[in-house]
């Protein structure tokens, strides 16, 4: 065999080799790049749900009045290793009636009783644009898997704003009290009823009422609610409400429905990080000036 042909063989054979481990390397980077992808989305997940446990989305229908909306994170500050004691922060954005309110808040829970008991204070501060009606507030909250106390306190920090033409609008003080239950059997499923009372700041007049409301998720990070307020000078109200809890929605799983067991007294740490249940809207004391009289009224 001559040189030439020793050399063409070869060089046939050298290509044959680069090609297959070309497409070898080729499958390998692909591979690699899938694998890098997935691993990055899910540390990407992970890594937000660490830092931002509990971010919500929700949409609120109501008979009386318009459609609103909003978002809310709850941010850890501070946590000891046995997860009993918690700090942290928590802010939410509404958009209603052409009014955005933003609200920010800290936060102190304590598990205790072999973590069947969770305690917590919080203190929160909302402002309401493009009027600039401000709020802050105390709460305070007590909850087990069997049933839970939320109550809050409310200050108006703002004087008579100009509203819309031809009214003036004031923050007013409040409080409310709300008890919840899980429904027998059925531990995602919690009926709450909430005692509120809404106060101008001059102390006369006023409003208060009675909110009852179901609430059960239907899949994972899915709610939806419907309820009924009892008002005692406006309307009175119905209303259904849809949340997405975003992290839980993505991590998928199951959670158990029904129980074998009416209630059970067990581990409240799972619920740690939810939100601080409190009224994120300001309500309003209105005055509408016609001639030498002034007209108040009260809503959000």
């Amino acid at each position: 065999m001559t040189a030439s042909k020793t050399f063409l063989i070869g060089l046939v054979a050298f290509g044959q080799v680069s090609m297959a481990w070309a497409d070898d390397a080729g499958m390998i980077v692909n591979k690699a790049a899938n694998f890098a992808a997935g691993k990055a989305s899910s540390m990407t997940e992970n890594s937000l749900k660490d830092y931002i446990p509990t971010a919500e989305v929700d949409i609120k229908f109501s008979d009386e009045y318009d459609i609103s909306g909003g978002m809310l994170v709850l941010v850890p500050i501070f946590e000891t290793d046995d997860n009993s004691n918690l700090m942290f922060s928590q802010g939410s954005l509404y958009h209603y009636d052409d009014r955005t309110t933003v609200n920010i808040g800290l936060g102190y829970r304590h598990i205790t009783m072999d973590d069947k008991l969770l305690l917590g204070v919080n203190a929160f501060y909302d402002h309401e644009f493009p009027y600039d009606h401000q709020r802050a507030s105390i709460g305070g909250e007590l909850r087990t898997t069997v049933g839970e106390i939320n109550t809050n306190y409310y200050w108006g920090m703002s004087g008579w704003k100009q509203g819309r033409p031809g009214t003036e609008e004031r923050a007013m003080d409040g409080y409310d009290l709300e008890l919840g239950v899980p429904l027998p059997y059925l531990p995602t499923t919690k009926a709450r009823g909430t005692y509120f009372k809404w106060m101008p700041q001059s102390g006369s007049g006023g409003e208060h009422g009675f909110n009852y409301e179901l609430s059960t998720e239907i899949l994972p990070g899915f709610e939806i609610s419907a309820g009924h307020r009892d008002y005692s000078r406006s309307n009175d109200e119905n209303y259904a409400k849809l949340t997405l809890n975003v992290f839980d929605a993505l991590a998928g799983g199951e959670k158990a429905f029904m129980s074998d067991q009416a209630y059970q007294l067990a581990s409240i740490k799972e619920a740690r990080y939810d939100k601080v249940r409190r009224e994120n809207l300001i309500r309003k004391e209105t005055r509408a000036t016609s001639g030498n009289f002034v007209v108040t009224v009260t809503g959000f």
